[in-house]
């Protein structure tokens, strides 16, 4: 399969951050020779915040990478095929229609049925979303992605082919 658009799940940056800041700790400590234990709770910090980090930055990473051939969409663990996606919402979102605020409150009487794609848990801070739904089933799925607009019109642009090459 020919893999028209793909995006990481997310950013290594936080772990980044997190090493630099202990370096510059650790090297603090080091020039000013402080007395007691600061280098320790530099370490220390960084142990405890490794363990909040990187679990977060794994998943992310894992359960949110986007993948779009010409018959599939998958996110994560979740795969949908082309061909079983409702083109209007898609439709509203390529014309430039922006979705802002959090998951749960971009529809208004639907916002219940909106659910983040590839088994993540929820919605994460700062994350941007392209809103999709299945045909046949009652809720909507957010599809999280760096460039929305991008991303709905590639979908609704393979969408609207989908069901042609089905039948041929």
């Amino acid at each position: 399969m020919n893999v028209l658009h793909t995006e990481p799940g997310g950013s290594l940056t936080p772990l980044w951050v997190l090493l630099a800041v202990t370096a510059l700790g650790t090297a603090i400590d080091s020039v000013l020779r402080t007395p007691g234990d600061a280098l320790s709770i530099v370490l220390g910090g960084a142990v405890v915040g490794l363990g909040g980090i990187g679990p977060y930055v794994y998943s992310k990473r894992r359960y949110g990478k986007l993948e779009v051939t010409e018959e599939t969409l998958r996110i994560g663990k979740e795969r949908f095929a082309l061909a079983d996606l409702d083109p209007a919402p898609l439709e509203e979102q390529a014309a430039g229609q922006r979705f802002t605020g959090t998951v749960g409150g971009w529809f208004g009487d639907r916002a219940s049925d909106v659910r983040v794609a590839g088994g993540q848990w929820g919605a994460a801070v700062g994350d941007r979303y392209v809103i999709v739904k299945e045909r046949g089933q009652p809720g909507y799925v957010a599809v999280a992605t760096q460039d929305p607009p991008q991303l709905a019109r590639l979908l609704h642009d393979l969408v609207r082919r989908a069901p042609e090459a089905r039948e041929g």
